[in-house]
């Protein structure tokens, strides 16, 4: 089966199962079932063919997936996005504990993005110089 055909039945089950979203949802609430469906379709539409292209591309991933773990900027990144992930969940309990114990304003979500991206950048710039 080619490419073409897979992102064809991707999209078109994206599509259908959105759709079957929007009508569960619509179910339990008032308003347009016709509404529900579509915004719904439209909104889930790229998540869902998303998942179901990797579900049938399954074979090829794991066959790149392995040949990629040979790659040493491969494995820099691996490194830099799990050092990355404990520092952005320490900030988030710092950031919950300042807020309920000291009654400090939350902080805004965007900051919590820029951190972890900040905190990989500079992961992977320390450990790529550490070992080159």
């Amino acid at each position: 089966m080619s490419n073409a055909v897979r992102l064809s039945i991707a999209i078109a089950a994206g599509l259908m199962l959105g759709a079957g979203l929007g009508y569960l949802f619509s179910l339990n609430n008032p308003g347009s079932a016709a509404v529900s469906v579509t915004v719904f379709a439209l909104m889930t539409a790229p998540a869902l063919a998303a998942a179901v292209w990797l579900i049938m591309n399954r074979r090829q991933h794991s066959r790149e997936t392995r040949k990629n773990e040979q790659n040493v900027e491969r494995a820099w990144s691996d490194r830099a996005s799990g050092w990355a992930f404990a520092f952005l969940v320490c900030a988030l309990v710092l950031g919950s504990l300042s807020s309920n114990i000291f009654n400090v304003g939350g902080i805004d979500p965007v900051v919590y993005v820029a951190f972890g991206m900040a905190a990989y950048g500079i992961c992977y710039l320390v450990i790529k110089r550490r070992e080159s």
